[in-house]
């Protein structure tokens, strides 16, 4: 992982301006490689720190919910709603959420990825996002990074 990545990285999280910052490159380009070395450099810089949520495995409705609680360790089986349980307990929290193959949830629940990341850019004014896809959200507040495998 290059140095002049990383410091690219950091300096996005810092501007106030990127809450979502996606890290777009095709399959095997070293995405989550490059996502997690940037989450390291992060640890300590969130009062509530600094989480990696893998979704290359999920599916089903409720698996992007479930990998978020897994990573935050929220227990969501009272949770009518689990995504609504996540966005009262992100509120007020000053955390970076690392979201590793946004694709694949894309891909099995597409609507529900996109409105649930809109609603943490809109209610958790204090969460950053950085996500790997292999196209870009188009989401408000979202800086594109590409990723190549050099």
């Amino acid at each position: 992982v290059s140095s002049a990545a990383l410091d690219n990285i950091s300096m996005l999280l810092a501007d106030p301006g990127c809450r979502l910052l996606s890290l777009v490159g095709p399959e095997g380009s070293g995405k989550t490689h490059l996502a997690l070395a940037a989450a390291h450099l992060q640890v300590g810089m969130f009062a509530d720190g600094v989480f990696f949520v893998p979704l290359e495995a999920q599916t089903g409705p409720t698996s992007l919910a479930e990998a978020i609680s897994s990573a935050l360790e929220l227990d969501l089986k009272q949770a009518q709603d689990p995504y609504l349980k996540i966005l009262e307990y992100l509120y007020d929290r000053e955390m970076l959420l690392v979201i590793d193959g946004c694709e694949e949830a894309l891909a099995a629940q597409a609507g529900v990825c996109m409105d649930f990341l809109a609603a943490v850019l809109q209610q958790a004014a204090q969460v950053k996002l950085v996500v790997t896809s292999q196209v870009a959200l188009n989401l408000r507040s979202e800086c594109v990074l590409e990723v190549d495998e050099t």
